[in-house]
């Protein structure tokens, strides 16, 4: 008898969310890390962290024996050349209402996750640029996966 394992899905939820960012046209989405020549306003997908449980104590090993948990990491960034704070957390933080927003549409993604993906966590940090030619505001949003594979 010939098993059907299942696949970890973090390359493909990364890849269903950078398609689905991309494609409501709010800034520039990056798969990684961003490069160098930025734009304004950016969304990075980032790191990815996770565990893998057994669902059941005894198992074929098969699809559904696994129960995986992971963090996908998501970087908003928001610049203006000005000294304006308001106006540029205000940006980032409709930046990352936008992501939330994507995800609680249809916390499945289209049925590639057969438990949730959900918003977990963010750390919003608003500064002077490095160089001081403007503010800068960044959020870390952190989105939780739960599936069974």
């Amino acid at each position: 008898m010939t098993l059907t394992i299942p696949v970890p899905t973090h390359a493909a939820v990364k890849a269903s969310l950078f398609t689905g960012l991309t494609a409501l046209n709010l800034c520039t989405i990056f798969y990684d890390d961003p490069t160098t020549d930025l734009e304004d306003d950016w969304i990075s997908l980032g790191a990815t962290r996770g565990t893998f449980l057994p669902q059941d104590l005894v198992g074929t090993g098969g699809a559904g024996w696994l129960r995986e948990a992971y963090t996908l990491d998501v970087e908003i960034s928001s610049f203006r050349g000005d000294d304006d704070p308001q106006a540029t957390y205000e940006r980032c933080a409709v930046l990352m209402a936008a992501v939330v927003d994507y995800v609680r549409q249809d916390p499945t993604l289209g049925g590639l996750i057969n438990i949730q993906v959900r918003p977990d966590a963010f750390e919003v940090d608003p500064a002077w640029e490095d160089e001081h030619l403007g503010r800068i505001c960044r959020i870390l949003l952190t989105l939780a996966v739960e599936n069974r594979i």
